[in-house]
């Protein structure tokens, strides 16, 4: 076996390891509970008046400097996916969902201008657009730890693939701070929906979101640890996003994969940049490519999706029009106007001439 190839197998059985003897068990025994849902600054976060994880401390740190526009690193499959850069604050911000798992020593992860004091077992679920350490910050919490090291496992979304990798950092006797880590890339992971759809859950917490949210956390945690025993692992490093693309399976459109996760999402609130980050491109190179592809604006398309599917549940079901609208992700009184221009009629009045066509 070539050595490259080696070392990959034994960063994947070691990130295999981590998942099955610690990650896992954490979450079948915890579900949820031990997962923090980041906001995006320290002002969001008092204002949510958030309930912190048994053990979980906030304290409030200014940023240093301004962002500035991501420089777009092809290291670690982040073609398009970094969006900006706070360079004095050593943080970063990406279009896609990242979940961080502190496996050993207390941790002091800075998120925008606050950081997160936590132990081991406790989670992290980081937004698209929410500032992180961009792996030269350290994350040890010295004043609140015996021990001199922490050890994180994190994993991401990147085009075309699933990062997994670990990061392990250490203070020697010069206070110096070492870095170790061990990373892997599982090309075509069917964990992205899930990580996505776990996203969603915790943001918005409607009914049964913490049940919903612990068997998507459980699903995504034991498909990647299958994923990494089964599929052809690539050591995150040694490759550019175009190198591991299946060239018998070329990946989607960014606007096609935009489509799908429209109409997948109408009942969430759906936004430009939202939708735009999820397919990893930019607010202005995404709605001019939409436009292009599709002929519309993102808002007109959302509307054409929202009144399609409302007429098809007016006329195959007896849902209220309030109903219809919660299935939508709008008001109801928003749903009555987009009939009444589209139709000149009322929601009754179109669920009867649709049934009527279809006799």
């Amino acid at each position: 076996m070539p050595i490259a190839r080696r070392a990959a197998t034994s960063e994947t059985q070691y990130l295999q390891r981590l998942l099955q003897e610690k990650i896992i068990p954490w979450v079948q025994l915890h579900g949820v509970s031990d997962i923090f849902t980041a906001s995006s600054s320290w002002k969001e976060l008092k204002g949510a008046d958030v309930t912190l994880p048994k053990g979980v401390e906030v304290t409030h740190k200014p940023l240093q400097g301004k962002r500035v526009r991501g420089r777009n690193y092809r290291s670690y499959g982040n073609a398009n996916v970094e969006e900006y850069r706070w360079p004095k604050d050593r943080l970063l911000s990406a279009r896609v969902p990242k979940l961080c798992f502190v496996v050993e020593g207390r941790a002091a992860y800075q998120i925008a201008d606050y950081v997160l004091h936590c132990q081991p077992g406790h989670g992290i679920l980081l937004p698209p657009g929410t500032p992180n350490p961009d792996g030269t910050l350290s994350v040890i919490d010295r004043e609140n730890s015996a021990q001199g090291g922490c050890d994180i496992l994190m994993i991401s979304p990147r085009p075309g693939s699933m990062s997994c990798w670990s990061s392990r950092q250490q203070w020697d006797d010069q206070q110096n701070l070492s870095r170790k880590t061990i990373s892997c890339s599982v090309p075509q992971s069917q964990v992205t929906p899930l990580l996505h759809q776990l996203m969603e859950e915790m943001l918005h917490r409607q009914l049964h979101w913490e049940l919903i949210s612990g068997a998507l956390l459980l699903a995504a945690l034991s498909l990647l640890h299958r994923e990494l025993q089964g599929l052809p692992a690539i050591k995150a490093g040694d490759v550019a996003f175009g190198e591991m693309q299946d060239a018998s399976q070329p990946a989607p459109h960014p606007i096609t994969r935009a489509e799908t996760y429209i109409r997948a999402n109408l009942r969430w609130p759906l936004t430009l940049n939202g939708v735009a980050r999820h397919v990893y491109l930019s607010r202005t190179t995404f709605a001019e490519q939409f436009h292009a592809r599709t002929g519309k604006t993102f808002t007109e398309y959302v509307n054409d999706c929202r009144f399609e599917e409302t007429c098809k549940l007016l006329e195959r079901s007896d849902l209220s029009i309030h109903h219809i609208s919660l299935q939508m992700g709008i008001k109801e009184r928003t749903l009555r106007l987009l009939i009444q221009r589209r139709t000149g009629l009322s929601p009754r009045a179109l669920r009867q001439k649709l049934r009527s066509f279809s006799k």
